[in-house]
Protein backbone atom coordinates (compact mmCIF):
# COMPACT_ATOMS: atom_id res chain seq x y z
CA UNK A 1 0.00 0.00 0.00
CA UNK A 2 1.52 3.81 -0.89
CA UNK A 3 1.61 6.02 1.67
CA UNK A 4 0.32 9.40 1.17
CA UNK A 5 1.19 13.15 2.69
CA UNK A 6 -1.99 13.17 4.27
CA UNK A 7 -0.99 9.58 6.35
CA UNK A 8 2.06 11.97 7.69
CA UNK A 9 0.46 15.08 7.94
CA UNK A 10 -2.96 16.99 7.06
CA UNK A 11 -2.40 20.28 7.72
CA UNK A 12 0.70 22.77 7.09
CA UNK A 13 -0.33 26.83 7.44
CA UNK A 14 1.99 30.03 7.59
CA UNK A 15 0.85 32.30 10.08
CA UNK A 16 -2.68 33.40 8.64
CA UNK A 17 -1.24 33.88 5.37
CA UNK A 18 -1.73 30.14 3.88
CA UNK A 19 -2.91 27.08 4.48
CA UNK A 20 -2.93 23.57 2.82
CA UNK A 21 -4.93 20.59 4.03
CA UNK A 22 -4.12 17.03 2.37
CA UNK A 23 -7.24 14.58 3.17
CA UNK A 24 -7.13 11.32 1.57
CA UNK A 25 -8.48 12.22 -2.12
CA UNK A 26 -8.82 16.20 -1.92
CA UNK A 27 -6.39 18.85 -1.29
CA UNK A 28 -7.68 22.25 0.12
CA UNK A 29 -5.99 25.19 0.68
CA UNK A 30 -6.41 29.09 1.82
CA UNK A 31 -4.32 31.91 1.01
CA UNK A 32 -4.40 35.85 1.90
CA UNK A 33 -6.67 37.58 0.37
CA UNK A 34 -9.64 35.08 0.22
CA UNK A 35 -12.04 35.83 2.81
CA UNK A 36 -11.59 33.75 6.28
CA UNK A 37 -14.65 31.34 5.71
CA UNK A 38 -13.78 30.79 2.24
CA UNK A 39 -11.31 27.65 0.97
CA UNK A 40 -10.62 26.05 -2.59
CA UNK A 41 -9.96 22.67 -3.10
CA UNK A 42 -8.91 20.19 -5.65
CA UNK A 43 -10.53 17.06 -5.65
CA UNK A 44 -9.04 14.21 -7.11
CA UNK A 45 -12.20 11.51 -6.16
CA UNK A 46 -11.16 7.87 -7.43
CA UNK A 47 -14.97 7.56 -8.31
CA UNK A 48 -14.39 9.91 -10.92
CA UNK A 49 -12.76 10.30 -13.98
CA UNK A 50 -12.13 14.03 -13.28
CA UNK A 51 -9.87 16.40 -11.02
CA UNK A 52 -11.99 19.30 -10.23
CA UNK A 53 -11.65 22.52 -8.96
CA UNK A 54 -13.78 24.11 -6.57
CA UNK A 55 -14.63 27.15 -3.91
CA UNK A 56 -16.26 25.91 -0.54
CA UNK A 57 -17.02 28.22 2.74
CA UNK A 58 -16.58 26.80 5.99
CA UNK A 59 -19.70 26.08 7.50
CA UNK A 60 -20.52 23.05 9.98
CA UNK A 61 -23.31 22.08 7.55
CA UNK A 62 -23.54 18.92 5.24
CA UNK A 63 -24.76 20.44 2.52
CA UNK A 64 -21.89 23.80 2.47
CA UNK A 65 -21.70 25.84 -0.24
CA UNK A 66 -19.56 25.12 -3.01
CA UNK A 67 -18.84 26.31 -6.93
CA UNK A 68 -17.41 24.41 -9.46
CA UNK A 69 -14.68 26.56 -11.41
CA UNK A 70 -12.94 23.71 -13.46
CA UNK A 71 -12.69 20.18 -14.51
CA UNK A 72 -10.10 18.11 -16.14
CA UNK A 73 -10.21 14.46 -17.24
CA UNK A 74 -7.49 12.78 -15.17
CA UNK A 75 -6.38 10.14 -18.11
CA UNK A 76 -6.10 13.92 -20.34
CA UNK A 77 -3.85 15.44 -17.44
CA UNK A 78 -1.48 12.38 -17.39
CA UNK A 79 -1.05 12.62 -20.89
CA UNK A 80 -0.26 16.29 -20.89
CA UNK A 81 1.69 16.68 -17.50
CA UNK A 82 5.27 16.17 -19.08
CA UNK A 83 4.15 18.99 -21.80
CA UNK A 84 2.90 21.23 -18.61
CA UNK A 85 5.74 20.84 -16.68
CA UNK A 86 8.13 21.78 -19.55
CA UNK A 87 6.03 25.10 -20.27
CA UNK A 88 6.34 25.67 -16.87
CA UNK A 89 9.86 25.58 -16.46
CA UNK A 90 10.31 27.49 -19.29
CA UNK A 91 8.50 30.95 -18.27
CA UNK A 92 10.83 30.29 -15.12
CA UNK A 93 14.07 30.49 -16.44
CA UNK A 94 15.65 32.18 -19.44
CA UNK A 95 18.83 31.46 -21.03
CA UNK A 96 21.97 33.09 -19.84
CA UNK A 97 25.04 33.26 -21.48
CA UNK A 98 28.14 32.28 -20.34
CA UNK A 99 31.00 34.54 -22.43
CA UNK A 100 30.54 37.36 -19.98
CA UNK A 101 31.38 35.39 -17.17
CA UNK A 102 33.77 33.60 -18.23
CA UNK A 103 35.66 36.79 -19.67
CA UNK A 104 35.58 37.68 -16.04
CA UNK A 105 36.68 34.52 -13.92
CA UNK A 106 38.23 36.05 -11.51
CA UNK A 107 35.27 38.07 -10.03
CA UNK A 108 33.15 34.86 -10.81
CA UNK A 109 32.66 31.72 -9.36
CA UNK A 110 30.50 28.90 -9.11
CA UNK A 111 28.70 26.78 -6.22
CA UNK A 112 27.34 23.28 -7.38
CA UNK A 113 24.35 21.97 -5.51
CA UNK A 114 26.49 18.20 -6.21
CA UNK A 115 28.63 19.72 -2.83
CA UNK A 116 25.38 18.95 -0.81
CA UNK A 117 25.71 15.28 -1.51
CA UNK A 118 28.94 15.52 0.47
CA UNK A 119 28.31 14.54 4.30
CA UNK A 120 30.48 17.62 5.42
CA UNK A 121 28.18 20.26 3.40
CA UNK A 122 24.97 18.16 3.87
CA UNK A 123 25.12 18.12 7.61
CA UNK A 124 26.24 21.79 8.06
CA UNK A 125 23.16 22.54 5.47
CA UNK A 126 20.44 20.95 7.49
CA UNK A 127 21.60 21.66 11.00
CA UNK A 128 21.46 25.34 10.68
CA UNK A 129 18.43 24.65 8.39
CA UNK A 130 16.95 22.59 11.62
CA UNK A 131 18.04 25.63 13.62
CA UNK A 132 16.96 28.13 12.43
CA UNK A 133 13.20 26.88 11.90
CA UNK A 134 13.19 25.86 15.30
CA UNK A 135 11.91 28.78 16.42
CA UNK A 136 9.31 29.53 14.59
CA UNK A 137 7.44 25.79 14.06
CA UNK A 138 6.00 23.25 15.63
CA UNK A 139 3.45 20.42 15.36
CA UNK A 140 -0.19 20.75 16.58
CA UNK A 141 -1.31 17.58 17.23
CA UNK A 142 0.04 14.42 15.43
CA UNK A 143 -0.50 15.78 11.90
CA UNK A 144 -0.62 19.37 11.95
CA UNK A 145 2.63 21.78 11.51
CA UNK A 146 2.27 25.29 11.82
CA UNK A 147 5.12 28.19 11.06
CA UNK A 148 4.50 31.20 13.14
CA UNK A 149 6.11 34.21 13.23
CA UNK A 150 9.28 36.25 10.69
CA UNK A 151 9.78 33.52 7.66
CA UNK A 152 12.69 34.88 6.72
CA UNK A 153 14.56 34.06 10.14
CA UNK A 154 14.84 30.67 9.15
CA UNK A 155 17.18 31.40 6.03
CA UNK A 156 18.87 34.36 7.78
CA UNK A 157 19.88 31.88 10.08
CA UNK A 158 21.19 29.70 7.45
CA UNK A 159 22.73 32.53 5.49
CA UNK A 160 24.86 33.93 8.92
CA UNK A 161 26.14 30.43 9.46
CA UNK A 162 30.18 31.07 9.87
CA UNK A 163 30.46 27.01 9.58
CA UNK A 164 28.27 26.78 6.56
CA UNK A 165 29.59 29.72 4.81
CA UNK A 166 33.47 28.71 5.40
CA UNK A 167 32.65 25.16 3.75
CA UNK A 168 30.69 27.00 1.13
CA UNK A 169 33.10 29.19 -0.02
CA UNK A 170 35.91 26.22 -0.31
CA UNK A 171 33.63 24.37 -2.93
CA UNK A 172 33.52 27.40 -4.85
CA UNK A 173 34.89 26.81 -8.32
CA UNK A 174 35.10 28.41 -11.70
CA UNK A 175 32.40 28.28 -14.01
CA UNK A 176 32.69 24.77 -15.77
CA UNK A 177 33.59 24.75 -19.18
CA UNK A 178 33.44 20.49 -19.68
CA UNK A 179 30.56 18.67 -18.75
CA UNK A 180 30.08 15.29 -17.27
CA UNK A 181 27.05 15.10 -16.77
CA UNK A 182 23.50 15.81 -19.14
CA UNK A 183 22.19 18.61 -16.57
CA UNK A 184 23.85 20.20 -13.33
CA UNK A 185 22.81 22.93 -10.91
CA UNK A 186 24.11 25.19 -8.73
CA UNK A 187 24.69 29.27 -7.52
CA UNK A 188 26.43 31.45 -9.73
CA UNK A 189 28.22 34.36 -7.72
CA UNK A 190 29.21 37.72 -10.08
CA UNK A 191 30.75 40.66 -8.52
CA UNK A 192 28.27 41.28 -5.45
CA UNK A 193 25.26 39.29 -6.93
CA UNK A 194 24.64 35.50 -6.75
CA UNK A 195 21.46 33.55 -8.70
CA UNK A 196 20.70 30.19 -9.11
CA UNK A 197 21.49 28.39 -12.68
CA UNK A 198 20.55 25.21 -14.32
CA UNK A 199 22.45 23.80 -16.96
CA UNK A 200 20.94 21.10 -19.71
CA UNK A 201 23.41 19.94 -22.10
CA UNK A 202 25.26 22.69 -23.03
CA UNK A 203 23.04 25.34 -22.39
CA UNK A 204 22.86 27.61 -18.68
CA UNK A 205 19.42 29.19 -17.43
CA UNK A 206 18.91 31.46 -14.58
CA UNK A 207 15.70 32.12 -12.88
CA UNK A 208 14.03 35.39 -14.62
CA UNK A 209 14.18 38.09 -11.85
CA UNK A 210 10.39 38.50 -12.04
CA UNK A 211 7.65 35.63 -12.61
CA UNK A 212 3.73 35.90 -11.62
CA UNK A 213 1.44 32.47 -10.98
CA UNK A 214 -0.43 33.89 -14.34
CA UNK A 215 2.98 33.92 -16.09
CA UNK A 216 3.81 30.51 -15.50
CA UNK A 217 -0.32 29.32 -15.96
CA UNK A 218 0.03 31.49 -19.21
CA UNK A 219 3.02 29.49 -20.52
CA UNK A 220 0.97 25.77 -21.33
CA UNK A 221 -3.21 27.09 -20.93
CA UNK A 222 -4.37 29.57 -23.64
CA UNK A 223 -4.73 33.38 -22.63
CA UNK A 224 -8.32 33.12 -23.11
CA UNK A 225 -9.04 29.91 -21.13
CA UNK A 226 -7.12 31.05 -18.55
CA UNK A 227 -8.59 34.66 -18.23
CA UNK A 228 -12.10 33.26 -18.37
CA UNK A 229 -11.03 30.81 -14.86
CA UNK A 230 -9.82 33.58 -12.93
CA UNK A 231 -12.95 35.50 -14.45
CA UNK A 232 -15.25 32.40 -13.08
CA UNK A 233 -13.07 32.06 -9.35
CA UNK A 234 -13.52 35.43 -8.59
CA UNK A 235 -17.18 34.80 -9.37
CA UNK A 236 -17.21 31.83 -7.58
CA UNK A 237 -15.50 33.27 -4.70
CA UNK A 238 -18.14 36.21 -4.27
CA UNK A 239 -21.70 33.77 -4.69
CA UNK A 240 -20.00 31.10 -2.08
CA UNK A 241 -19.53 33.71 0.94
CA UNK A 242 -23.31 34.90 0.34
CA UNK A 243 -24.70 31.42 0.20
CA UNK A 244 -25.61 29.30 3.16
CA UNK A 245 -26.11 26.05 1.43
CA UNK A 246 -25.21 24.73 -1.64
CA UNK A 247 -29.08 24.97 -2.89
CA UNK A 248 -28.45 28.43 -3.41
CA UNK A 249 -25.41 28.26 -5.48
CA UNK A 250 -25.71 24.72 -7.46
CA UNK A 251 -27.35 26.20 -10.32
CA UNK A 252 -23.70 28.71 -11.08
CA UNK A 253 -23.07 27.84 -14.61
CA UNK A 254 -18.98 28.65 -13.84
CA UNK A 255 -16.91 25.59 -14.50
CA UNK A 256 -14.73 25.29 -17.22
CA UNK A 257 -13.67 21.35 -18.60
CA UNK A 258 -10.23 21.66 -19.96
CA UNK A 259 -9.78 19.83 -22.94
CA UNK A 260 -6.52 19.18 -25.30
CA UNK A 261 -7.80 22.34 -27.19
CA UNK A 262 -7.17 24.73 -24.03
CA UNK A 263 -3.64 24.12 -23.97
CA UNK A 264 -0.38 25.66 -26.25
CA UNK A 265 2.49 24.79 -24.44
CA UNK A 266 5.95 26.81 -24.86
CA UNK A 267 8.21 23.83 -25.16
CA UNK A 268 12.06 25.07 -24.17
CA UNK A 269 15.00 24.78 -26.87
CA UNK A 270 16.76 22.00 -25.42
CA UNK A 271 13.91 19.75 -26.07
CA UNK A 272 15.22 19.12 -29.47
CA UNK A 273 19.08 17.91 -28.63
CA UNK A 274 16.93 15.24 -26.83
CA UNK A 275 14.91 14.51 -29.98
CA UNK A 276 18.23 14.48 -32.38
CA UNK A 277 19.81 12.19 -29.78
CA UNK A 278 17.02 9.66 -29.57
CA UNK A 279 16.67 9.30 -33.20
CA UNK A 280 20.35 8.43 -33.35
Amino acid sequence: MSLQISDLLTTISINKDLWFQFLGDRLSFHYIGLPDDIHITISFNANSPDINLHVSRNLDVENKPKVEVMRINKELLNNLQQNIGLSIFNSMFEPLQLKPYHLYSDRCGYFSWDTLNEQSVQTAFENNLVKGFRPVSRMKGKKKFKIEGDLTQPFETLASSIHLSNVMLRNIRPVPKVHRTPTEGGIMLFKNKSFMVIRIFDAWYKVRDEITIFQMLSSSIKPEILRTLSCNLRKAIILTRNANTYQEVKDAKLSVRLTTDSFLFQLPTWLDKISVSESN
